[in-house]
């Protein structure tokens, strides 16, 4: 498991209080960052959407990252896929 900041409204990141998601393999995170550099809002959102139900567990890393979406925060959404790629 990896701990998180769950995001509410459009409060900064460091702002959000911790909440434990198990993250995706390494080629869902490193293509939801490419997309999310890229601006392509429809279809990383998509992935999202696609995520959530492929396995509950990712339910919560979905929800957090949705929430960076409505107002497409993208250097917050790029940040926090850095970090689950990283493991930091």
């Amino acid at each position: 498991m990896w701990t998180s900041r769950s995001p509410e409204n459009t409060i900064g990141q460091d702002d959000l209080p911790l909440i434990e998601v198990t993250r995706p393999p390494q080629p869902v995170l490193a293509e939801l960052l490419k997309l999310a550099q890229l601006s392509r809002v429809r279809e990383w959102r998509s992935h999202l959407e696609v995520l959530k139900p492929s396995d509950s567990c990712y339910a919560a890393f979905a929800d957090s990252l949705m929430q960076l979406a409505r107002p497409f925060q993208t250097e917050e959404i790029e940040e926090l896929l850095h970090q689950h790629l990283t493991g930091d």
